[in-house]
């Protein structure tokens, strides 16, 4: 399984997600985790963990599990819930896992965790697989 993680940090983890500080930590069938340590640039103006950071790894570690089915993902919509405030937390994990994946859509529930590892968002999102455009 390690080698299969390097595969897809070398693959997934490049540009903004890259820019973001993203970082993958495991993978398996469907499931995927990630972290980010938080710089300041990932604060809002009240200091807390900004939501649009808290989106990006959850939406990047989604789309990594429904590649663990042998997709090529590309979301298509999801909802958030920010349940508590990421106040004064130096990292914040991802995990992701796959509902639901069928030949054009996969559904995924991501758990945003704070330091403590306390769930603090959620996230459900549909993901198309762009590995069935053409196919009829």
């Amino acid at each position: 399984m390690t080698e299969l993680l390097e595969t897809i940090r070398k693959e997934a983890m490049k540009g903004y997600t890259e820019y973001s500080g993203i970082e993958l930590t495991e993978v398996g069938e469907g499931y995927a985790a990630g972290r980010v340590v938080i710089k300041p640039q990932h604060l809002n103006p009240s200091g807390a963990v900004h939501g649009g950071i808290i989106f990006c790894l959850g939406d990047v570690i989604g789309g990594i599990a429904c590649r663990m089915t042998d997709s090529l993902p590309v979301t298509v919509s999801s909802t958030i819930s920010y349940m508590r405030p990421m106040l004064g937390d130096k990292m914040i994990y991802a995990e992701a896992r796959v509902l639901k994946s069928g030949k054009t859509t996969m559904f995924a529930e991501i758990s945003i965790l704070n330091e403590q590892k306390e769930e603090a968002v959620k996230l459900q999102a549909v993901y198309y697989n762009m590995k069935s455009k053409g196919k009829k």
